[in-house]
């Protein structure tokens, strides 16, 4: 079914999220497998994912059958080039399919034991974690930034845009150093220890300091665990890079709560962030 003109962003999330409910089930039965219990809805209802009864995870995506494919499509199966030292759910194989003017994929991976740090994106309570998963974070995160891909992640045009519509034309928004970044670093990304990573779909080239500037914006509300990522990861965070894209994640998840309502209760944290930013660079 295609997306209805007019819906409100309530209804069309609720479509899309029914849209991938039915859609993981039936490709869990095109695998020979069954959906135990759906854990998981992704942002705008257009992802699901769940345990099956194989001891594997299923997860789905669905887009317009007249879109192109975006580097969102085969995240995790590409994810293959990274290092296997990385902790993340191993891809094993997918399936897609034409259905009501959708394009769903459903993927089959190893399941992890380990559970997410937060059941959204930004953290909620404090987080005491111990110093080795810390250094584990940086360690893994310096393993995704050799990795070779073409794919891209966070474009400089998309940069310049969200900070110049809210901050100003005149700022130099130039991205200096580039890496390979997970591109959806936050708490409910990342697990317990043994750390390991979720969520492969995004992943790719993006500016240095921009994984960490994401997991800043997403821990302000707590100021002793926004104050651990400020140490654990000073130098990328003060590069000039890594001050673009603390500039840029402030903006990015300020639109996302006055257009879709996430996570309200980060806004005057977000806002004085990047007033502190922009006095200081």
């Amino acid at each position: 079914m295609a997306e209805p003109a007019g819906m409100s962003e309530k209804d069309l999330r609720a479509l899309q999220t029914e849209q991938a409910v039915q859609g993981l089930h039936t490709g869990a039965r095109m695998l020979g497998r069954n959906v135990r219990e759906v854990l998981f809805i992704g942002w705008g209802g257009r992802t699901a994912g769940g345990p099956s009864d194989a001891g594997t995870w299923l997860s789905v995506k669905h887009r317009p059958r007249q879109s192109q494919v975006s580097r969102h499509w085969h995240g995790l199966e590409d994810a293959y080039a990274i290092g296997e030292e990385l902790q993340r759910p191993a891809f094993l194989h997918a399936i897609s399919w034409v259905e009501d003017d959708l394009i769903y994929r459903v993927e089959e991976a190893t399941l992890l034991k380990q559970t997410a740090l937060s059941p959204h994106a930004h953290a909620t309570v404090p987080l005491d974690l111990p110093d080795t998963w810390w250094s584990d974070l940086g360690g893994f995160l310096d393993i995704l930034g050799h990795t070779r891909t073409n794919r891209v992640g966070l474009r400089q045009d998309l940069i310049n845009r969200r900070i110049k519509e809210r901050y100003g034309p005149d700022i130099d928004c130039e991205i200096e150093e580039w890496t390979i970044g997970h591109c959806d670093l936050h708490w409910g990304n990342l697990t317990q220890p043994p750390l390991a990573f979720f969520d492969w779909e995004g992943w790719g080239t993006a500016p240095r300091g921009s994984d960490v500037a994401m997991l800043l914006g997403y821990s302000l509300a707590m100021p002793a665990l926004a104050e651990k990522v400020r140490e654990a990861f000073a130098a990328d965070l003060q590069s000039r890079s890594g001050q673009i894209s603390q500039l840029f994640t402030c903006a990015e998840l300020l639109r996302m709560i006055e257009l879709y309502g996430d996570h309200p209760e980060l806004r005057p944290f977000l806002e004085e962030e990047a007033k502190q930013l922009l006095t200081s660079t």
